[in-house]
């Protein structure tokens, strides 16, 4: 998972690096408002948690699926034609566990004091 917010001046993507779950662990970790920095235009600007967003980390997915429809055509050699169907599997079940947490996160807003 993603988490990133977009920079007001020049409107480009800014990822925040974390490793939260939630908003909460977010807000935890970095307090409620975040100081962050564009590395596009170089602007210091400060943004709410419930003006971040996550996404889908696509890169982990592909990479996962990659390995595993690699392990799986590895052991089809030494095991059967049933192993392949697994190595599939595990693409679907990283892509689904990502998007899990994509809507957790999302999900929920920190209450604004």
């Amino acid at each position: 998972m993603i988490i990133s917010t977009i920079c007001p001046a020049c409107e480009k993507e800014v990822i925040v690096p974390s490793s939260a779950k939630t908003r909460v662990d977010l807000e935890r970790e970095k307090g409620q408002n975040l100081s962050l920095n564009c590395q596009s235009c170089g602007k210091m600007f400060s943004r709410h948690v419930n003006r971040v967003y996550a996404k889908v980390n696509q890169k982990k997915v592909l990479l996962g699926s990659l390995i595993s429809l690699g392990l799986s055509l590895l052991f089809m050699i030494f095991i059967g034609w049933i192993i392949l169907i697994g190595g599939f599997s595990v693409g679907a079940i990283l892509a689904a566990q990502e998007q899990s947490a994509v809507k957790t996160f999302n999900g929920f807003l920190i209450r604004r004091t």
